[in-house]
């Protein structure tokens, strides 16, 4: 699904690749985005472009995705798990990140072991910062700075109209977004 950020992660990405660990196109090197995410990778062929710093750069700061992205749900997950390491082969790609939620990560959980060669590295995306062992997941301070916005604009209208105001919150199992925001707007109880 799209969510806030994500140009900006494959931008801070392409940038890693190309400044600091000097890619050199010349010898072979690149960067690639996969349009349509986990069911892009799986198609053959795979639809994707290289990408440049100075093209990742130009959609930085839009929201959503500018190479798409697509939900699956009603696939095999070792079917796809199978496409997709057919095509990392075939491609030759030797490092693959996957920005993706419980569907994308849950097949690469699957397909890293049919590529041994390539380096799979998953990057949570959930605003629900409730995955052990990652500090905190992109998105997460943007709804919380979201909800708390709200919290005080309800909260003046409450107390201006003497009405009590409900707000409901995703959270998945943790509530993490609604307790943070509670806390950084100062005005829910």
């Amino acid at each position: 699904g799209v969510a806030p950020g994500l140009n900006r992660v494959v931008h801070a990405i392409v940038h890693r690749h190309w400044k600091i660990y000097g890619l050199d196109p010349s010898r072979g090197g690149a960067v690639f985005g996969v349009f349509d995410g986990m069911a892009g990778l799986a198609e053959q062929p795979v639809d994707m472009m290289p990408l440049t710093p100075a093209d990742s750069g130009k959609w930085f700061n839009d929201g959503g995705s500018y190479l798409g992205s697509r939900r699956e749900f009603n696939f095999d997950r070792q079917v796809m798990a199978q496409r997709v390491a057919e095509n990392l082969r075939e491609a030759g790609i030797q490092i693959l990140y996957i920005i993706g939620g419980d569907g994308s990560l849950a097949t690469a959980e699957k397909f890293y072991r049919m590529v041994p060669g390539t380096s799979i590295i998953g990057l949570p995306k959930t605003m629900d910062n409730d995955i052990p062992w990652v500090g905190q997941s992109f998105g997460f301070s943007t709804s919380v700075d979201k909800a708390a916005e709200i919290i005080c604009a309800m909260h003046t209208e409450a107390c201006a109209t003497r009405r009590v105001g409900v707000m409901e919150l995703f959270g998945a199992d943790s509530g993490f977004v609604a307790a943070n925001a509670a806390m950084a707007s100062g005005r829910a109880a």
